[in-house]
């Protein structure tokens, strides 16, 4: 985020500015999923360990819809 503001205060070009926005948004994305899924795999199987092919499936289609945007469709 600090390079973004310096890149605001140096007058960087616009698209040069969505690009870094994207890639923090993506790695924000990436982060969220990777803790989703770790708390999938450690509370659920606490609570019904006997599920666990049930818990995949969950973080399989998780991960799925996380690939599909607003407007993609």
């Amino acid at each position: 985020m600090r390079g973004i503001q310096r890149m605001i205060e140096e007058e960087r070009d616009c698209e040069s500015l969505v690009v870094q926005l994207a890639a923090i948004r993506s790695a924000v994305e990436g982060v969220g999923a990777l803790l989703l899924n770790n708390y999938m795999q450690i509370c659920f199987k606490k609570e019904r360990p006997a599920d666990s092919e049930e818990v995949a499936s969950l973080a399989r289609a998780i991960a799925i819809w996380g690939r599909i945007r607003a407007g993609e469709f």
